[in-house]
């Protein structure tokens, strides 16, 4: 899966502090996409902000860069599977554990794989309590969470 056009990867990769706010962007309209419950539109939303988390914890290696990366994984297959693309979402979870084993250290919370764990596996509604449950730790709105 891959929701960046190589132009826009080489221009975040050259202004590296367009990064975050762009993240930020994207995550936001996501979120709206979900509300709106545009699945498909949503899921696109979360895969740019998925690739530029990437970018980010390439560039700025640590626990914030990791939660950040998985968190935005989390919203991906979220709305992936609301839209009915398991599939993709077992994707999503097999490319974060493979990009979290390059990292010198790991230091997400396991809390946050388990997260990914229900969303490709496991039950629909334990997965979506977990999520509205982290959403509501870090201060966002789970509105869209029905």
């Amino acid at each position: 899966m891959k929701f960046l056009c190589g132009k826009h990867r080489l221009w975040l990769t050259q202004n590296p502090e367009e990064l975050l706010p762009g993240w930020r962007r994207t995550c936001r309209m996501g979120r709206e996409a979900l509300v709106e419950e545009h699945w498909h539109q949503a899921a696109v939303f979360f895969g740019n902000a998925w690739e530029m988390s990437e970018l980010l914890l390439s560039a700025q290696p640590g626990r914030g860069s990791q939660q950040r990366y998985i968190e935005t994984a989390g919203e991906m297959m979220w709305a992936l599977r609301a839209g009915e693309q398991s599939d993709g979402c077992r994707f999503v979870f097999s490319q974060v554990l493979s990009r979290l084993e390059q990292e010198a250290r790991v230091e997400c919370s396991h809390e946050s794989l388990s997260l990914l764990r229900e969303l490709a596996f496991g039950d629909e509604g334990y997965a979506h309590a977990l999520l509205q449950a982290q959403r509501q730790t870090h201060g966002v709105s789970a509105g869209y969470l029905h």
